[in-house]
């Protein structure tokens, strides 16, 4: 919170200012990046007796190639967002040029919003699966696991809603309402909304793999929903539905992978004994 709030004032004061423009942004970044990294150490450091602080670790290469393997799949995400960011920004700047940039730029920033729900909640479920998993309380993880799954279920719908009837809203943030991008980025949406009914599930169950040490198939739903996928419809789409195409891209790239999700979770029922 501190990092993002950081940010935002710096931003403000580096552009508004100081007339730095972009230059002032990327400031911002390195200036509450550096900010939470100092706190870190400052919180993490053992002069005081903590439960979690800094020591030489021992190097157990075993451990560390395990660990490596079961957090590819997070990994690849971040990797894929970036490969994936410069394949709409091409394909839109063919298209309709520098409007559609900024389009589809103010669609994505609002994804990463929404899509924050549904990684946050995750994250924070996928410890509980590891601990009662790794301590064999099974009726524990079944409980859980259905818990997560209707909240991951209403999450959906209520993401799909927001991003539906508050487009105007969102979008706002972003594009002026005068101009022709904005309609683009607002017509648009509305066909890009539809991934949240999906997302919520693919981005659970590659967690759930990832808390039960199993990155082979964590990574294959995260390569899957986030690159191999979208960046195959990205190529085609385009080609046989002009702008439309772009917009489907994300949701047919969620719902085919949602088939391979329902399918991996059936399979490992019995393994996991969620």
């Amino acid at each position: 919170i501190s990092s993002g709030i950081i940010n935002l004032l710096f931003d403000y004061i580096l552009i508004k200012f100081f007339n730095m423009g972009i230059k002032g942004a990327a400031f911002a970044s390195i200036i509450s990046f550096s900010f939470t990294s100092v706190l870190g150490i400052i919180l993490f450091f053992p002069l005081k007796k903590r439960t979690l602080y800094f020591s030489v670790p021992k190097l157990r290469f075993r451990v560390l190639k395990k660990t490596f393997t079961n957090g590819f799949s997070e990994m690849v995400v971040k990797l894929a967002s970036g490969i994936i960011t410069f394949a709409y920004n091409i394909t839109m700047l063919k298209l309709i040029g520098e409007k559609g940039i900024a389009a589809i730029s103010s669609v994505q920033y609002s994804q990463s919003i929404l899509s924050s729900v549904f990684f946050g909640f995750s994250l924070g479920a996928a410890p509980i699966f590891s601990f009662n998993f790794g301590a064999k309380n099974y009726d524990r993880i079944k409980k859980l696991f259905k818990i997560c799954i209707k909240y991951i279920l209403i999450l959906s719908a209520l993401s799909f809603l927001i991003a539906v009837i508050f487009r105007t809203q969102i979008i706002s943030f972003f594009l002026s309402k005068d101009k022709d991008i904005f309609n683009i980025a607002y017509d648009g949406m509305i066909i890009f909304s539809f991934c949240y009914l999906f997302m919520g599930l693919n981005i659970f169950t590659s967690s759930l793999f990832t808390a039960f040490s199993n990155g082979k198939v964590s990574t294959l739903i995260s390569m899957l929903r986030s690159f191999v996928f979208l960046l195959l419809f990205i190529i085609i789409f385009p080609k046989l539905f002009g702008i439309t195409g772009i917009w489907f891209a994300v949701p047919v790239s969620e719902l085919l992978t949602l088939f391979i999700s329902i399918f991996c979770l059936k399979k490992a029922k019995k393994l996991y004994k969620y």
